[in-house]
């Protein structure tokens, strides 16, 4: 363990935090069927397999952000979850972002070219690379686990929080950019089928 005496400054500390300025509110979503997205405030987003069927929905989100409001949650319980151009706010309040999903995420983060759906006042540009944001004054803990791929490719945004990420099974793989927050643990709990998948961190597709 090594522990540093000095603060590090928050690189990312000049951007704006999000508000719900300009977003349309579209408040809870239980989702079974193919479905597509658009930007905004959301509540519960719970993405299930219909009765009967043999696989979950695709949901895709349109490019811009996904502020979950507080008491919110993102639940992935089969199917997948795909989108380019997106950043996730979670202002839940709780640890209901992707944790113990059971579906593929392959969400690229916005960029200067993505377009999309912000906060007035803001664009694509001014989140360039961000993928995940938690309010910065926010102190939790989040756990992203899942037994399925995700592929979140930007920076994991938590300035006084803490992320907590788990593949669980040995074939299961999670690309991410980078994190910058107050704590981080990563594949804890290690075991046979628990936290025991590939994490690969690539900051070339993160936060410039």
């Amino acid at each position: 363990v090594k522990y540093y005496k000095d603060v590090i400054p928050d690189p990312l500390a000049n951007i704006p935090e999000p508000t719900t300025a300009g977003l349309a509110n579209f408040g809870n979503k239980n989702i079974t069927a193919n479905t597509t997205l658009s930007p905004g405030v959301y509540g519960d987003i719970t993405i299930s397999k219909a009765k009967g069927a043999a696989t979950g929905p695709t949901v895709t989100l349109m490019p811009g952000i996904y502020y979950l409001a507080n008491g919110g949650s993102l639940v992935l319980q089969a199917g997948s979850i795909v989108g380019n151009g997106v950043m996730f706010y979670d202002d839940t309040g709780g640890d209901s972002f992707l944790n113990k999903a059971a579906g593929i995420v392959n969400i690229t983060p916005p960029t200067p070219l993505t377009g999309g759906v912000w906060p007035t006042g803001t664009d694509c540009t001014t989140y360039n690379g961000i993928s995940v944001w938690i309010p910065r004054d926010v102190v939790k803990e989040v756990h992203v686990e899942s037994t399925q791929n995700l592929t979140m490719p930007g920076t994991w945004y938590a300035q006084m929080g803490e992320y907590d990420i788990r593949p669980d099974g040995a074939a299961t793989v999670f690309n991410i950019g980078n994190y910058i927050c107050a704590q981080a643990e990563w594949c804890q709990g290690f075991s046979s089928g628990k936290s025991d998948g590939k994490l690969n961190i690539n900051p070339l597709t993160a936060a410039p």
